[in-house]
């Protein structure tokens, strides 16, 4: 794991830029820092800077640019098939001499033998620039789930790239500019809008998409082409029984997730209480022979508190275990150098206090953490899924849907709170309905003197109700955020953070099971449940209730205090697109609904990214 930079231009940076930009990936990279200027026929100079936080092969040999040949490469992430790879090179192109032991040689050569398209063999979480210097291209690309950032900026001087803005604007020495439309659209819809676009919380920036090549000219400093690598696996279903489908998945989760423990330093898990980070707790330990130690938050809201049944997990695995207390002391200080170093507004309550888990694991001295992220969207999770799958059943299997229906009035109702999603007939009669997405909107758009320019249309990929929910939040809606969130969270704390659900293996296997298996006996995720029902107490696997790391407004921050009333009252930019008034009032209804804790804190979390970089 990594931080990236480079510019390509006319002119050579200055030292004093380079050191800037350098200082700037050091939480990404503390280990060691570098950097390289390439001239090029053309004349064009290519400015690489990088800074390492060493996971695999810790020797000085295996920091980076690596060079093979006239390919020069930056890989941010870790590509975990990479034994795969190295011997299959062998097996094609006979022995190899390698000078390291880790995976970024491998991922070079391959490229270098078998061309830039063979990166969909790749997987891993990556963000990459591969230089090629006899050609005079530049390629930059991310995995398919798009699990490590990359963002480019184009300019009269030439192309800036990192992988965080702050890299960029070190470099290219411009100021950043607040994209006003996009913390409206962010502030009014929530964290669902964020990546349902292409624009950035920043003017003049421009982020790689996942599973993407881009290829920019060095001479032209042009960009000449942009291209898939990885396309969406078919939904052609299968006729294997449940029963095969359950030792299938049970076998290849194992596997995936024992790619994702390759770590030259010990490794951490976050522990939310839940069944994700749990199977991923129980494969290490139980197949591989890996006792990671866990962490996991203590709420004091009932409604969220998942220690008691994280520490259950972990008593059961024999593994160490820690409880991290969330903090009410210095919520604003926190979220202003959150909201510094995340360069966007932070998205949800979630993840403010996940950073105390960071923090914690952090000062351990752990740099690796594992996280249980894409298993809802991958298996099924949510409430909603209940409901999409509910309307399928009503018109395709009439016997079933009567059983499920009694299933989910038994197990899944009674848990939940959200007067929409206990409407059993939501879906019915139309697949595309979303309010439930974007819950508060109406109240946060009366308070706004701006309009703001989403459209909460959802993506249609082909598929059934459930299916094509799943997939726009996998692709578009939810984890994306996700990743955007851990990547800061845990890179701030110099913390190479993976999530061994989101392999596309993982995807093509799913996307090939009918939709009649996702949920079984009420219970979302019932696959995945039975693929490992003995490595878990069955009061685990089997809990009906879905958890996730959480918290209200009120138990981080006291909006009566004298230090939050500075803040909302104080003079701001951000009060010239929102009404004052109106955000206050909202702040004295924290207590009466949920959804008030979800706008209570996008407007703290809005008005602070104004506050920070609208200086």
């Amino acid at each position: 794991m990594c931080g990236l930079a480079g510019f390509v231009g006319k002119v050579n940076l200055i030292e004093t830029t380079i050191g800037n930009c350098e200082k700037c990936l050091i939480r990404r990279g503390p280990d060691q820092q570098v950097s390289r200027n390439i001239e090029l026929k053309s004349g064009s100079i290519v400015n690489l800077v990088f800074s390492r936080l060493a996971i695999i092969d810790l020797a000085e040999r295996a920091m980076q640019p690596i060079q093979y040949n006239n390919l020069v490469i930056l890989l941010n992430g870790e590509i975990y098939n990479f034994r795969i790879l190295k011997n299959r090179l062998e097996d094609e192109f006979g022995p190899q001499e390698w000078r390291t032991s880790g995976d970024v040689e491998v991922a070079l050569r391959y490229i270098a033998l078998k061309g830039i398209d063979a990166i969909t063999d790749f997987d891993g979480m990556f963000a990459m620039a591969l230089l090629d210097i006899s050609d005079e291209k530049l390629y930059l690309a991310r995995d398919v789930f798009g699990e490590k950032p990359l963002y480019f900026h184009q300019s009269s001087e030439g192309l800036f790239f990192g992988s965080e803005p702050k890299s960029i604007w070190s470099l290219s020495r411009a100021k950043p500019l607040i994209n006003t439309q996009k913390v409206l659209n962010f502030l009014t819809f929530g964290y669902r809008s964020i990546f349902k676009n292409r624009d950035e919380f920043f003017l003049n920036l421009t982020r790689v998409d996942s599973g993407m090549i881009y290829e920019f000219s060095t001479s032209s400093l042009d960009l000449v082409e942009t291209r898939k690598f990885k396309h969406l696996p078919n939904s052609r279903k299968t006729s294997k029984t449940r029963a095969q489908i359950v030792k299938d998945l049970r076998k290849l989760v194992s596997e995936c997730v024992g790619r994702r423990l390759e770590s030259d330093v010990p490794i951490a898990i976050c522990l939310s209480g839940g069944i994700d980070s749990s199977i991923i707790a129980a494969i290490a330990k139980r197949d591989f022979g890996i006792a990671l130690e866990s962490y996991t938050l203590d709420s004091t809201d009932a409604r969220y508190s998942e220690s008691r049944s994280a520490e259950e997990v972990a008593r059961h695995l024999k593994i160490p275990h820690h409880i991290v207390r969330i903090e009410k002391i210095g919520f604003l200080e926190r979220m202003e150098r959150l909201t510094e170093y995340h360069e966007a507004p932070i998205s949800t309550i979630s993840y403010y206090i996940q950073s105390f888990l960071m923090d914690q694991i952090h000062r351990d001295g752990f740099k690796v953490s594992l996280m249980g992220s894409g298993a809802d969207e991958l298996f099924t999770g949510y409430y909603d899924h209940h409901l999409a799958y509910l309307a399928g059943l009503k018109i395709e299997d009439s016997e079933t849907y009567k059983n499920a229906v009694k299933n989910w009035r038994e197990k899944i109702l009674p848990l939940i709170r959200n007067p929409l999603f206990r409407d059993i007939d939501y879906y019915v009669g139309n697949t595309k309905r979303n309010e439930h997405l974007f819950e508060g909107s109406e109240e946060l758009l009366a308070a706004c003197f701006q309009r703001p320019t989403f459209q909460s249309q959802e993506e249609d990929f082909g598929l059934s109700p459930l299916r094509n929910r799943m997939m726009n939040e996998l692709f578009y809606e939810v984890v994306p955020v996700i990743l955007h969130e851990d990547d800061r969270n845990s890179m701030m704390n110099s913390i190479e953070n993976r999530s061994p659900f989101l392999s596309y293996e993982i995807l093509e296997f799913m996307s090939s099971i009918p939709d009649i298996h996702l949920i079984n006996r009420g219970l979302a995720k019932s696959l995945l449940r039975e693929a490992f029902i003995d490595y878990l107490p069955d009061k685990t696997l089997f809990a009906p209730r879905k958890v996730g790391f959480n918290a209200s407004f009120s138990e981080l921050c006291d909006v009566k205090s004298d230090e939050f009333r500075k803040f909302i009252f104080g003079q701001s930019t951000f009060w010239q697109i929102v009404n004052r008034d109106s955000a206050n009032d909202m702040f004295g209804k924290l207590n009466k609904e949920d959804k008030y804790n979800k706008i209570g804190f996008s407007i703290v979390a809005s008005k602070m990214f104004f506050d920070v970089f609208n200086q």
